[in-house]
């Protein structure tokens, strides 16, 4: 079970989720509600010597303004120490963190990231498709404190469980997001990027295809690729039930619906700034490489046994 430091404010807020030191650089992310946190605000002590932001160098920052507001920064610190005590100061708020010093070399092609709550019945369908897709690890983020029986459910050798117990929503009125934007990005940069050259977004009901391959075979063979996107189809099994296994004969959608509309995608993680829940937001160069021609299968009565798409024309696909 991966422990999170964070800096809790009042309520609902933190200043961030999580303070990670890896490669020798500080990583904050931040929820950002109303703007972008003033990184001038706030004070770090390091191993017991005061650090501001004149000496401890910003070194990247990365920002979604709105809608799905979230924050990284990045700060750059050389040490030799295997651990460091670090006391960060805002608005005379004082939170204290023991950081490891996570000295991480590449492992993985491809691994995969979602966050989950009350789907987790579903996760042995969900880990047995992306296995056989090629996928090596998995970072599954619960949007709560995890039970025991969810724990025993992911207690697997190739799973890392995260309880990442914070506010799904900023308020009941608005919607607008909150946990998702956080996990995502503490995702890609504490376990994707300089771990794992592709990362996989998507939730537990969420199935990616190509046809006539695996995923990994896929990326594989289109390395120069940054994003693939794939577009969702709305699906169900034949009988309208949940399955223990993924089906090789169900309902779908002729038609997929608009990139960027409940669309998921793979990364190269090395290629992402910043990402939306639905497609990446900034990329480290001025023109990616992406494709967006593939097909999502969203069993969407899986995770929520009461939605009706009766609108929706179906029709019978074998893969």
């Amino acid at each position: 079970m991966s422990i999170l430091n964070s800096f809790h404010l009042n309520n609902y807020k933190y200043l961030f989720f999580d303070i990670f030191y890896k490669n020798n650089n500080i990583f904050l992310i931040l929820p950002a509600y109303v703007e972008p946190f003033n990184p001038d605000k706030i004070n770090i002590i390091i191993n017991n010597t005061i650090i501001n932001n004149k000496n401890l160098k910003l070194s990247e920052k990365h920002i979604i303004p709105n809608g799905e507001t979230v924050a990284v920064y990045i700060y750059n610190y050389e040490s030799n120490d295997n651990d460091i005590q670090v006391i960060v100061k805002y608005e005379n708020i004082i939170r204290s963190f023991s950081l490891q010093n996570i000295k991480i070399e590449r492992k993985h092609q491809l691994a995969l990231t979602t966050l989950f709550k009350d789907d987790y019945n579903i996760f042995p369908i969900f880990y047995d498709y992306y296995i056989k897709q090629g996928v090596e690890y998995f970072y599954m983020y619960y949007n709560g404190i995890s039970t025991p029986q969810i724990k025993q459910l992911l207690n697997l050798p190739n799973v890392s469980l995260i309880d990442w117990n914070f506010k799904y929503w900023k308020n009941d009125v608005t919607l607008e997001h909150h946990a998702q934007p956080g996990q995502i990005h503490h995702a890609l940069y504490r376990y994707g990027k300089d771990i794992s050259d592709y990362m996989i977004f998507c939730d537990l009901d969420e199935y990616l295809h190509i046809p006539k391959y695996t995923l990994r075979e896929y990326i594989g063979n289109n390395k120069a690729v940054d994003s693939f996107g794939f577009c969702n189809r709305w699906s169900k099994t034949l009988d309208n039930n949940y399955i223990k296994t993924f089906p090789k004969r169900f309902l779908t959608t002729a038609k997929t619906l608009p990139y960027n509309h409940r669309s998921k995608n793979i990364h190269k993680t090395d290629s992402i700034n910043t990402i939306g829940i639905h497609m990446a937001h900034s990329y480290t160069m001025q023109e990616p490489k992406i494709l967006i021609n593939f097909s999502l299968f969203h069993f969407y009565n899986w995770s929520k046994p009461k939605r009706d798409n009766k609108d929706c024309k179906m029709e019978i696909i074998t893969l």
